[in-house]
């Protein structure tokens, strides 16, 4: 086994790990902005992270969507992986 191979790949992991981390906390952050700006409560929030889930799932489906579109152009003119 490759020791270098094996602690290069840790520290891209604990990189990672930290992006992570650092999206949580301004996802958290975000909230508690919309409990002091706009005086969320708790079923609020709840309804909040609900449609921000939601959105991010429709986003997604849209963004597929559309490479499904191009891949399927693509193919036409037989340009594939």
């Amino acid at each position: 086994m490759d020791k270098q191979a094996v602690k290069n790949a840790i520290t891209e992991m604990v990189n990672s790990m930290y992006r992570i981390q650092s999206e949580k906390d301004l996802q958290k952050a975000i909230v508690q902005r919309m409990k002091d700006e706009q005086g969320m409560e708790r079923e609020d929030v709840k309804e909040f992270k609900a449609m921000a889930k939601f959105a991010y799932k429709m986003d997604l489906a849209t963004k597929k969507a559309e490479l499904e579109a191009i891949e399927a152009k693509m193919a036409e003119y037989g340009i594939e992986d």
